[in-house]
């Protein structure tokens, strides 16, 4: 049987790619922006980990080779713009897990709930009912009763 590619996740990344080749001259606002919009997209750290690294690596790229491309002229100044990006790619980590930790925090206090396909509001819940929670067997991490995959490691329930 043949894997399928989820194209929103690939769609994902380019934009936040093309958002970071734009932003990434804004040293601490503009990664962080970009890691939010990633943060706010993703289904567990380690998924939010691997799309920041990849937006970052293709940003890089495309910002480089369509933007700056006669900039590199001497030793220092490569060397500095690699010091931007390496501080730019921290930047957006930080944005990206903020964006998560947000996004989670939300859904748990507003009543959100997040879908494969976007957002949908859940009804109000009876505050006599006890919340019925999954331990993972990977982390010990505990997970609500409708999550699939751990919110701390990312591994199937």
């Amino acid at each position: 049987m043949r894997d399928s590619v989820n194209y929103k996740n690939i769609i994902t990344v380019l934009k936040a790619s093309i958002l970071y080749a734009l932003l990434s001259f804004l040293l601490i606002i503009g990664p962080l922006a970009v890691g939010v919009y990633l943060g706010n997209r993703i289904k567990s750290p380690r998924e939010g980990f691997l799309f920041a690294i990849t937006a970052a690596v293709a940003g890089f790229g495309i910002q480089h080779c369509l933007i700056l491309q006669d900039l590199y002229s001497g030793l220092v100044i490569s060397v500095l713009i690699i010091l931007w990006h390496i501080m730019s790619t921290i930047c957006l980590l930080v944005g990206v897990f903020a964006g998560f930790i947000y996004s989670d925090f939300g859904r748990k206090v507003g009543g959100v709930k997040r879908k494969t396909d976007g957002y949908e509001v859940e009804k109000p819940r009876d505050n006599d009912a006890p919340d019925t929670y999954i331990v993972c067997p990977v982390c010990g991490e505990s997970n609500e009763e409708d999550r699939k995959i751990c919110k701390s490691c990312g591994s199937e329930i």
